[in-house]
């Protein structure tokens, strides 16, 4: 039996979709790829022609100028990208991220705020989880967040902030009761150019284009309205998504070795 017989395969749109993007890909993406590897920043030409796929409204309602789908067809636009421009495919993983999280927690106001502008490619959005104390493990972050009437008073240090340079804002991640572990942890919308920000760029070996950044929070004043959910439901929100990220992560680094190997064999070829 074949893997379609067990339903393991793509649909019949899915597979569309997949030469659709790959064509893109070769056409759009490919020419420049290594020159623009050298870059410090994503080329906003590029994220535009991404967006012009509706690569980055993936999975969104078409209130917010998404483009209803499922993780599937996100996965395969990961990939597909990720065979002639790895960066190009990691922002593919954008719908599952930060728009992921706005989406499930924010408020009517938040989502047409900001959704319609990401998916058009025209603000680019970082995961803020990562501190110079703890990882991927949301429960160990120590910055705070302090509730102040109808703000809340955000203070710590992110580090190595994928997107983090370039990015108009950030899904930031504080404990709201220090006391309670996983379950004191909350997840905000934070604007980038807030009074208290300050960011730094964070130097990486390769991949300069998603300039990764450090970034410190003195005193950031935040609306109530930009909590993301409720107080201490931040650490199963991440959780959650991490599961559908690692599995984009992977497939992006498949794209990139399909794309390694078949560069060597016509390299060997001349």
């Amino acid at each position: 039996m074949t893997s379609d017989e067990f339903g393991f395969g793509f649909s019949e749109n899915q597979e569309f979709f997949r030469w659709e993007v790959r064509k893109f890909a070769q056409r759009e993406l490919a020419p420049g790829a290594l020159e623009r590897s050298k870059l410090n920043r994503v080329p906003e030409d590029i994220l535009a022609k991404i967006a012009s796929m509706g690569i980055l409204g993936l999975n969104i309602p078409d209130e917010y100028g998404g483009v209803p789908s499922d993780y599937i067809s996100n996965g395969i636009a990961v990939e597909e990208m990720a065979r002639v421009d790895f960066t190009a495919g990691v922002l593919g993983l954008e719908p599952a991220a930060s728009a992921a999280f706005i989406l499930k927690g924010g408020t009517d106001e938040l989502k047409r705020a900001w959704l319609p502008r990401i998916t058009r490619g025209e603000v680019l959005c970082c995961l803020a989880i990562t501190e110079p104390g703890s990882g991927s493990d949301a429960a160990a972050l120590k910055t705070k967040a302090v509730k102040k009437g109808d703000y809340y008073i955000l203070d710590g240090e992110k580090t190595a902030i994928t997107k983090g340079m370039q990015s108009e804002i950030a899904l930031i991640f504080a404990k709201t009761d220090p006391a309670a572990g996983a379950k004191g942890v909350s997840c905000f919308l934070v604007p980038l150019n807030s009074p208290g920000v300050h960011r730094s760029s964070f130097k990486d070996m390769g991949w300069h284009q998603l300039n990764r950044a450090s970034l410190t929070l003195d005193s950031v004043r935040i609306p109530a309205k930009n909590l993301l959910g409720r107080e201490g439901e931040g650490f199963y929100m991440v959780m959650g998504q991490f599961d559908v990220l690692r599995i984009l992560f992977a497939l992006a680094g498949l794209g990139l070795a399909q794309g390694s190997l078949q560069q060597a064999i016509e390299y060997s070829k001349i």
